[in-house]
């Protein structure tokens, strides 16, 4: 007796693509997720050497500031890499538009409402009494692109603050910590900064 060879039917067929589809529907977004927690941590690696180098620059030219403006260059000689300045999660440096500078991040030069032209960091807060883990150095950027900021009050005022990873963003601090921040505790920093007495 010859047995005859059955093929799937289409309701088989129909079902076992559903399944495919409805884990794919599932998965994605979890991929996504995995995927933006490794440019979160990248991202924050990023902040942690620039935090690096502003700790050499400032040991090398006796705790001068960098100033707002062109510390990515003042930085060059410590990194090496420009790619240092550009968050894995933007695919092109947004900011340089708004600032003219060719960043994702921001740098912080609060220090100077200690004294005009120093940098503060571990040392110099201790003398002045001030917790360096609250100073900021470096963030990721609020500019640029819209989708990337949420304006968050705080007790000092509102501020547009970083909500690029996962609603919250990378901010760096002066003993070399780096952490993630929502809105609202990244608006607080930035006021801590602000409050410090001249």
């Amino acid at each position: 007796m010859k047995r005859t060879k059955r093929g799937y039917t289409l309701i088989e067929i129909c079902i076992v693509l559903a399944v495919v589809l409805i884990l794919v529907a599932l998965l994605l977004p979890v991929v996504g997720r995995i995927r933006e927690k490794g440019h979160q941590t990248s991202c924050r690696s990023n902040i942690r050497q620039m935090n690096s180098a502003l700790r050499q620059y400032v040991s090398d030219y006796d705790s001068s500031d960098l100033g707002q403006y062109n510390w990515q260059e003042a930085l060059m000689p410590y990194i090496k890499d420009k790619r240092i300045y550009e968050c894995p999660s933007e695919s092109r440096s947004e900011n340089s538009a708004q600032t003219g500078m060719d960043t994702d991040y921001f740098y912080f030069a609060v220090s100077n409402k200690f004294e005009s032209g120093k940098y503060i960091g571990v040392n110099e807060a201790s003398q002045a009494n001030v917790d360096s883990s609250k100073i900021l150095t470096f963030a990721d950027s609020p500019f640029g692109e819209p989708s990337y900021q949420t304006k968050a009050q705080s007790s000092c005022g509102g501020y547009f603050v970083p909500d690029r990873h996962s609603g919250g963003g990378n901010w760096g601090f002066a003993d070399g910590h780096v952490k993630w921040l929502a809105p609202q505790a990244g608006a607080d920093a930035i006021c801590f900064g602000y409050s410090i007495p001249k």
